[in-house]
């Protein structure tokens, strides 16, 4: 009796085990595939996305993930507010938002909202950017804008396709 008790028990353990073995989690680290934590750089409580050592012609996508607990905006200040649309785009925990640019430089700055305060943050705390590589644009889809905004990875992809911008390969 105990040896069959120690083998079921057995059995569900390494089940167990290789269910989450198997399952890829999402981390801080984790990126979807052709994404790579290129062409920026975090300065002060900033990010720039143009690396100063290296420069950077043409266009570009760069997906941007919250990474911390609470709801935040990302931001681009413009000298010319009445010229802009609005660079200001709210990100919820775990959420993706891609942003296509064609100019340089571009900084961003992050604000923590809680209920009843706002607070300028290190974007390098609470964001994880990656430069998509091998990406095609249809020509309606070129320039500088948030192509994406608050979304799953799942429905960003969905959504950058609808676009026109394709990706060789999207998923890890």
């Amino acid at each position: 009796m105990i040896i069959k008790t120690v083998k079921v028990v057995s059995i569900v353990l390494l089940s167990l085990l290789s269910k989450y073995a198997c399952a890829r989690p999402e981390i801080k680290n984790d990126l979807p595939l052709n994404c790579h934590e290129v062409g920026y750089v975090f300065a002060d409580e900033r990010v720039n996305l143009a690396d100063p050592k290296e420069p950077v012609v043409g266009q570009r996508v760069y997906l941007i993930k919250n990474t911390s607990l609470t709801k935040i905006w990302v931001n681009h200040e413009v000298e010319n507010t009445s010229a802009s649309a609005g660079w200001a785009i709210e990100l919820q925990p775990e959420k993706w938002s891609a942003l296509m640019l064609d100019e340089q430089p571009f900084e961003l700055s992050c604000v923590e909202l809680r209920p009843g305060a706002e607070q300028i943050i290190s974007c390098e705390s609470v964001l994880q950017i990656c430069q998509l590589q091998h990406v095609q644009y249809a020509t309606h889809s070129k320039g500088s804008y948030w192509a994406t905004e608050n979304l799953t990875l799942d429905s960003l992809w969905d959504s950058l396709e609808k676009r026109g911008i394709t990706l060789e390969a999207k998923r890890v």
